[in-house]
């Protein structure tokens, strides 16, 4: 439902090859090969899932040159599911398409939506989970410029923001489908159907049973 199963699939299922053949493996390393599962697989990828899985909790994540900072703290997220989902490879190609003839426009807001999520990681280290709210309904703007907004994520993205316990919201993923999330939880007796979210500070582990 786009919330990063495939990323964890992948990066569980690494982690178990390395184990069980006794390679040890560095949490960035694993990150590389996880990504470069996922892009091999589907051409295309930023990897930010993979950092999720990998690392657990918040993840401050680079593509290029590629890192990933594990933040201490967590914040409650609220999820909110579509119903049904676009592939990331078809999204991406919907985008490439519609800007096909305003290349510098395109590469304006993806900047835009870079500059959201290192401002955005600013906001997670001191803390500042109003300004981490705003935030990602700037970035929610970006996103509907982009054209991966679509109405009903819009109208799921408009009732969360009309929650008191929600800061901020915006689509997750790529968008056309999946989730939208919230930060902040809903309440209690709110009517909106959302997926229970629980964030784990554990990323991927190895036991034996």
């Amino acid at each position: 439902i786009g919330l990063g199963s495939s990323a964890a699939v992948t990066v569980a299922t690494l982690a178990t090859i390395y184990h069980w053949l006794g390679i040890n493996i560095s949490q960035l390393d694993l990150l590389r090969q996880g990504r470069n599962v996922i892009r091999a697989v589907q051409g295309v990828g930023s990897g930010a899932d993979i950092a999720a899985s990998v690392y657990g909790g918040m993840v401050g994540y680079q593509a290029q040159p590629l890192s990933a900072e594990k933040f201490p703290s967590t914040y409650p997220m609220t999820a909110c599911y579509a119903g049904f989902k676009t592939p990331t490879v078809d999204a991406i190609k919907q985008v490439r398409q519609h800007f096909s003839t305003h290349p510098n426009l395109l590469r304006s807001l993806v900047n835009g939506i870079g500059q959201c999520a290192i401002e955005g990681m600013q906001a997670v280290r001191k803390k500042e989970w109003n300004k981490l709210g705003e935030i990602m309904n700037i970035q929610q703007g970006m996103m509907e410029s982009l054209g991966v907004s679509i109405p009903v994520l819009r109208d799921m993205v408009e009732n969360l923001r009309k929650q008191s316990g929600i800061l901020g919201a915006k689509i997750s993923g790529s968008g056309l489908g999946d989730c939208v999330v919230g930060l902040g939880t809903l309440d209690p007796a709110c009517t909106e159907q959302h997926i229970p979210l629980e964030m784990a500070l554990q990323g991927v582990y190895c036991e034996k049973i």
